[in-house]
């Protein structure tokens, strides 16, 4: 029975049928509360991206980080993994590949057809093209202008394997589920736009420039409305403080005191799991569009409403170039802390 909801967690006949015993299986899902398939593919989303955001910080200790990844979600979880399962989601032979991609160094490899490549590119745009149902076209267009030949093939099979297809047709459903949860978190992201950038055409990027967040759906509005403070509070606390997530936040507490673990690998593995836990309940980072290490220009009004400044602006311009430098946060699609910003003095001012 090992880790096969991860090979055939699209489909729930399959996933049965794969099982010599599959009351246990039914058990399982229910005691891991993934028992429909949206839930399963976002567990799946989950891990996939803990497993990334652990080998980009730790690539030159990625066994003892494939180990601990291991050991992390097998104690939150009933249906285990072990470190096959974590390979097939990032291939060891391609770790300096993705670290590559991270950090803006080389688009290493993506010439090639790799499906794992694909991917990475169609949760990009999923997460940073203004229109959902421009997401395909625009993947192929990148695909089509670095391999020469046409991507149908691969990018049709990136979706199905993601959980992207429904009835042979695009599941904009799924699509807007991954751009909620994950959105302003994927640890390439920031590299691979800069990769990007010279070799796709001015228009290919103006799809993915100053991205707002999406909005949440109707029904995580409701539940915002309708929770009390307490609630919502009680809600969160037991998720990160609690026996479901092995009591993290007193282990961060812990650590903030000094004990830190012998292995940072660990220390890391923590924070990756309790932003996590933050982001499925509601509470996200808002950059509103903006990233770190980038000049924006923004007209003077736009920057009342929407950002906090560091210090009072000096320029008498109406467009006032700024840069980001912290985030803000939102509940369920709702600003509550808006993000920190602060005037960049061009040289050209200084004279």
């Amino acid at each position: 029975m090992k880790h096969i909801w991860l090979n055939s967690w699209m489909n729930d006949k399959q996933l049965l049928l794969s099982s010599s015993n599959k009351q246990e299986i039914r058990k399982l899902l229910k005691l891991d509360g993934i028992n429909n398939r949206t839930q399963r593919l976002a567990r799946f989303w989950e891990l996939q991206h803990y497993v990334e955001s652990l080998t980009y910080h730790h690539a030159e200790e990625i066994e003892e980080a494939t180990s601990f990844a291991v050991k992390s979600w097998n104690e939150k979880s009933s249906l285990k993994i072990d470190q096959e399962t974590v390979k097939s989601i990032l291939p060891l032979e391609r770790v300096e590949m993705f670290k590559s991609i991270c950090t803006g160094e080389q688009l290493a490899g993506m010439e090639t057809r790799e499906a794992w490549l694909v991917q990475l590119l169609l949760r990009f745009a999923i997460c940073e093209v203004q229109s959902l149902s421009s997401v395909v076209g625009w993947v192929k267009h990148v695909l089509q202008t670095l391999w020469g030949d046409s991507p149908d093939r691969e990018v049709k099979a990136a979706l199905k394997v993601m959980g992207f297809r429904k009835n042979q047709s695009l599941d904009l459903e799924m699509l807007e589920k991954y751009r909620s949860l994950f959105k302003g978190r994927l640890v390439y992201s920031k590299g691979l736009r800069n990769l990007l950038q010279p070799i796709l055409s001015s228009e290919d990027i103006a799809v993915i420039e100053m991205e707002q967040p999406s909005k949440k759906k109707e029904s995580q509005e409701i539940i915002s409305r309708d929770m009390t403070s307490e609630e919502s509070m009680m809600k969160i606390l037991e998720a990160i403080g609690g026996s479901s997530s092995e009591y993290l936040l007193s282990e961060l507490y812990d650590e903030s005191m000094g004990n830190l673990p012998a292995n940072r690998v660990v220390s890391v593995g923590r924070l990756i799991n309790f932003f996590s836990i933050l982001n499925l309940h509601g509470i996200e980072s808002y950059s509103g569009g903006l990233e770190k290490d980038r000049i924006f220009h923004l007209k003077r009004d736009e920057l009342a409403k929407t950002f906090m400044t560091r210090r009072p602006i000096q320029s008498k311009e109406d467009e006032i170039p700024i840069q980001l430098v912290q985030c803000g946060w939102t509940f369920h699609g709702k600003v509550m802390i808006l993000p920190l910003i602060e005037e960049v003095i061009l040289e050209k001012e200084r004279k």
